[in-house]
């Protein structure tokens, strides 16, 4: 590039013709490539900020039977664990707290199954199809039913809302969208 600054070789009317054709040039394919990168950038910013909408649109049009298949592949895993709770009397109580909870909500998609897991931890959760899972540690720190009943709710609510179902589907999309821009 030195060379290409000497005077001689710019006082020289051709050669600093082609000089400044070079760095047009240059500048141009410099421009073109923060073009693309600004316009790929653009384009991941675009799909992160309408993942929320795209996912909830896909989830909506999914066939419940997709819900329920995940649901019952998790329900097998459930059901071959040994911190699965299985006292006929605890799961009669746990039917009996959820009861009037299950009368308020639409029965047009779901068949709610809730599990006990003996876990020390303070926790619950939610399945793509109606499966909850609620740890015997929340149980046991609870002081009054009804606070059994509004986590139930929330997980519940979960369900409905299809956040876990979203979330495979956000998931899977981010990976088909790498997959397709990567290759």
């Amino acid at each position: 590039r030195g060379i290409l600054k000497s005077r001689p070789l710019l006082d020289c009317p051709h050669t600093a013709s082609q000089i400044q054709d070079m760095r047009r040039r240059r500048l141009t394919v410099s421009f073109l490539c923060a073009g693309v990168l600004l316009a790929i950038l653009l384009l991941f910013i675009g799909l992160f900020a309408a993942r929320g909408p795209v996912t909830h649109a896909i989830s909506k049009r999914l066939p419940i039977e997709i819900e329920k298949g995940i649901g019952n592949s998790i329900s097998k895993q459930l059901n071959s664990d040994e911190r699965l709770v299985r006292t006929p009397e605890l799961e009669l109580k746990l039917q009996a707290l959820v009861a009037p909870l299950l009368k308020v909500i639409p029965k047009d998609r779901y068949d709610y199954q809730f599990f006990i897991f003996n876990d020390p931890s303070l926790n619950a959760f939610a399945a793509p199809g109606g499966y909850i899972v609620i740890h015997s540690g929340l149980i046991l720190e609870a002081g009054r039913p009804e606070e059994i009943l509004g986590v139930l709710a929330h997980e519940v609510a979960h369900i409905t809302q299809q956040h876990g179902i979203r979330n495979i589907v956000a998931a899977a999309g981010l990976f088909v969208i790498v997959q397709t821009l990567m290759g």
